[in-house]
């Protein structure tokens, strides 16, 4: 007799729902006559494989107090992986970290395949003068050691402010087009360096408001005539254009500027010492000029340096300068002026607490540099300040590390015990204390005995504890109640339960949904739909999509629920752009020349563009020793690769000249060429001009030679110093 075919596994439903049948029709633990049989029929399972699922059930249940019927093959089956997972860690740990940049170098390195490490990422797997400076700004206390607020400073400091950015991100419908935009070179976008001097936020007890502590933006630039004549002026207009900020530019711009607005707008007594720190700019510190004009009047100001190299000890590069820079790129600016005032509109546009907590941030940053010894290679943390600011928790001074405090204490324990300035916030006042109620009892109910909801797991208990004593589908009495005592629920809610769950298998589901139906259908009813949200976002100038934060400001939705309707919404999605270069229209036509002398004609009538077989393209590209910005695929207990450079500006590069052409199969070598020409750099050796650590004087070394000596590489190509033909 031929043996009946079975299945060797079911989905995870059926095997529940097989399970909640053995449970309604076990009686005494066992069976029915027949029943086995006709169950074993209708999923198409052996006896052995019943039995499992109901020893399975019956054993997790009485461990866990819910029934875990699924399958266990899920990661037990198949063959077995080629490497562990530590042995993948260990394979990573020995890559360079230069080598770790992108998961196509790390997997050449590693010989690990792209996919095993894009599945292991996924796993989450991976991941002493500013020692001085920082120490100057702790202050003794009784309960330890705090950081000074700060009052008494000035920061300055220069920025570039570009009219547009090479990449912008916008916010866009499917249905939208993305914006485009051109100029002319991404190295000749119009730009503007202004000078920015702020102070700390505070309480003006003479005028009795608040003091946003912003004192000036001045722009480096002048009215000169204008060279030339263009469709839009005539020549000897004036125009507003840079100017080269020098060491006497610096100066003036400190005398008869950023000190005048000082003594103007300060909020405090002339008497009382007023530093201006500066990022080690052109003027030293003991300037006669600016001396003069800070002590005249009976004032006090001085000009300090912060720390070379140190710009994270200057609250504008700590986040001031983003905040504006934010907010100006919401507008649309096309020249030097329209740059100006979209500057300054930002700069009075931006909320006096975003100044406050770059001061915050500030003192922090100088406590992790302390942990490190000075250095800048920490890790600074989430301090949570908007959330603390609600609560009324953020003071002008935070507490410093216990830790750091007493290696301080340690390295200078002469440090002289300094009263602290009761400088406090209106806004960041803490909360009142609640009123006393006396000593009566206030009669509460406590309605931790009564749940209001059960969890999944109780649910499904609370099911399968009501199909192993129902008969033929009904409940005997006092089942409800008695089941309603042991979850402490009322038993209204055991009933609902039992109905979802008959309901749910008449409607054809495999297993019965006993879910909780509250997520999606309680709480307040959302403020706007997802068609008003949609068109308002479509209300908004795609200049202004650029962030969340700019387009919530822009159309009055938070943007907790902008990113929820974005993550429930795929035709929302975040698109980004670059400048391309301006085409005139002679620019256009001769683009269409170009592109259509490389289609040829062919009998038939269709028309196939050139094999370019005859072509060698050659171009410069400037090559760069190390990029500003780098991202590494590294463990979390691995410490991300340190890189310092003097300057971002000064990382040394060399420009190279390449020539390529299309490869392709060479009947007279036999072989495949690799179409590579060749790549020279624009170098020249010449003598070293001062000796260092690496060399003496007059030591041949190479230096970046910008004369373009190209055609005499292209023509003579035994002069290059590289070749690869």
């Amino acid at each position: 007799m031929r043996r009946a075919t079975t299945k060797h596994d079911i989905p995870n439903d059926q095997r529940l729902s097989l399970y909640h049948e053995l449970l309604q029709h076990k009686e005494n633990g066992r069976l029915p006559y027949g029943k086995g049989k006709e169950l074993m029929q209708q999923y198409g399972l052996s006896k052995q494989t019943l039995s499992k699922i109901w020893k399975a059930g019956q054993e997790s249940k009485a461990r866990t107090g819910l029934a875990n019927v699924a399958n266990k093959k899920k990661g037990r089956c198949g063959r077995p992986r080629r490497r562990s997972i530590k042995d993948l860690e260990v394979a990573i740990k020995a890559v360079p970290p230069h080598l770790r940049l992108t998961l196509r170098s790390l997997a050449v390195s590693s010989g690990i395949a792209p996919t095993t490490l894009w599945r292991l990422l996924q796993s989450k797997k991976l991941r002493p003068d500013r020692v001085v400076f920082a120490r100057s700004f702790l202050r003794q206390c009784r309960d330890g050691m705090m950081w000074h607020d700060m009052m008494d400073r000035v920061h300055i400091d220069e920025k570039w402010f570009y009219v547009t950015m090479v990449k912008r991100r916008y916010y866009l419908w499917h249905d939208e087009d993305l914006p485009v935009r051109k100029c002319s070179s991404k190295r000749h976008i119009i730009k503007v360096m202004f000078l920015t001097a702020v102070a700390r936020p505070r309480y003006d007890h003479g005028s009795k408001t608040m003091w946003d502590g912003k004192i000036g933006m001045w722009p480096f630039v002048s009215e000169v005539p204008a060279q030339r004549t263009s469709k839009n002026r005539p020549r000897g207009t004036m125009v507003t254009a840079p100017i080269t900020v020098t060491k006497p530019v610096y100066r003036d711009f400190l005398v008869n500027k950023v000190v005048p607005r000082i003594k103007q707008v300060w909020p405090g007594r002339r008497d009382v010492p007023v530093y201006i720190q500066q990022d080690n700019a052109h003027v030293q510190v003991d300037d006669v000029a600016v001396a003069t004009a800070g002590t005249t009047g009976g004032w006090r100001i001085q000009l300090v340096a912060q720390p070379a190299m140190s710009p994270d000890f200057n609250v504008l590069d700590l986040g001031f300068f983003n905040s504006i820079q934010a907010l100006q790129h919401r507008q649309v600016v096309t020249c030097i002026d329209d740059l100006v005032a979209a500057v300054h509109a930002a700069f009075d546009e931006l909320d006096l607490r975003t100044l406050d907590k770059a001061f915050v941030t500030l003192q922090k940053v100088m406590e992790e540099s302390l942990k490190v010894g000075g250095d800048n290679t920490y890790k600074l943390p989430h301090l949570h300040k908007d959330k603390l600011a609600r609560q009324g928790l953020l003071t002008s001074q935070l507490a410093c590390d216990p830790d750091v405090a007493g290696a301080i204490e340690a390295m200078n324990s002469r440090m002289d015990f300094e009263p602290l300035p009761a400088h406090t916030y209106r806004h960041y006042m803490p909360p009142r204390s609640p009123r006393r109620t006396g000593d009566a009892s206030v009669a509460v109910r406590d309605l931790a005995d009564v749940r209001k909801h059960l969890s999944f797991a109780h649910r499904r208990t609370a099911y399968e504890t009501l199909l192993s004593v129902a008969v033929d589908g009904v409940l005997p009495r006092g089942a409800l109640t008695e089941l309603a005592q042991m979850f402490r629920c009322h038993p209204q809610t055991i009933s609902r339960l039992w109905t979802q769950a008959r309901l749910s298998l008449r409607g054809g589901h495999c297993a019965a949904d006993v879910a909780s139906k509250t997520k999606g259908n309680s709480g307040r009813h959302a403020l706007r739909t997802s068609d008003e949200i949609e068109a308002a976002i479509r209300n908004v100038p795609q200049m202004q999509r650029q962030t969340l934060r700019s387009l919530s400001a822009a159309c009055g939705i938070p943007m907790t629920t902008i990113f929820s309707h974005m993550k429930k919404n795929p035709r929302s999605k975040a698109r980004s752009n670059y400048v391309k270069p301006h085409l005139t229209p002679a620019n256009i036509e001769e683009r269409l020349k170009f592109a259509m002398s490389f289609v040829r004609p062919l009998p038939s009538g269709r028309h196939l563009f050139n094999d370019m077989h005859d072509y060698v393209h050659v171009d410069e590209k400037w090559f760069y020793l190390t990029k500003v910005k780098r991202r590494y695929y590294v463990y979390d207990d691995e410490e991300v690769a340190a890189r310092a450079v003097k300057s971002k500006r000064f990382i040394t590069k060399v420009m190279f000249l390449a020539a390529v052409a299309r490869p392709r199969y060479d009947p007279h070598g036999k072989k495949e060429w690799d179409g590579k020409v060749g790549v020279w750099p624009f170098v020249q050796v010449t003598p070293a001009q001062r000796g260092s650590k690496n060399r003496s004087k007059g030591a041949m070394k190479s230096f970046v030679h910008m004369e373009f000596v190209a055609l005499e590489w292209l023509t003579n190509p035994r002069t290059a110093p590289i070749s690869t033909c």
